[in-house]
């Protein structure tokens, strides 16, 4: 029984530990708001610009989706979390068609990033 307590409860522990570690950092974006918006909204080099021209690699189009899935677990700066929801989820829905080489994928993801309409209601500036 003490080579139980003595090795066995103190793996647990740190599996515990490890385990616990490993799902917080699951949920903290990647990039904040402001990064996602300089590298993939900036005007005429962002990313979306060369997915939305067909100018985009395929490495630029999986990381305009990291980029909008890091954007859908930031917080909003003001206005109303279910919206946030609404219009990231839209985000991360369009890139991922682009990725899987949707045929509407391009249509689907200018849908979807529409600023003004965020802007307006979580953008604080």
């Amino acid at each position: 029984m003490r080579i139980v307590t003595r090795f066995f409860f103190p793996a647990v522990v740190l599996a515990l530990v490890v385990g616990l570690g490993q799902f917080h950092a699951a949920d903290k974006p990647k990039y904040t708001i402001e990064q996602v918006m300089e590298k993939a909204h900036e005007e005429d080099k962002g990313i979306y610009y060369k997915v939305v021209e067909g100018k985009a690699t395929k490495d630029e189009k999986a990381q305009l989706l990291d980029l909008y899935k890091a954007l859908a677990l930031n917080k909003p700066n003001k206005g109303d979390a279910k919206s946030w929801k609404e219009k990231t989820d839209l985000l991360v829905a369009g890139a991922d068609a682009v990725v899987k080489d949707d045929k509407e994928a391009i249509a689907k993801l200018k849908k979807a990033n529409n600023c003004k309409a965020c802007h307006e209601i979580h953008n604080p500036n």
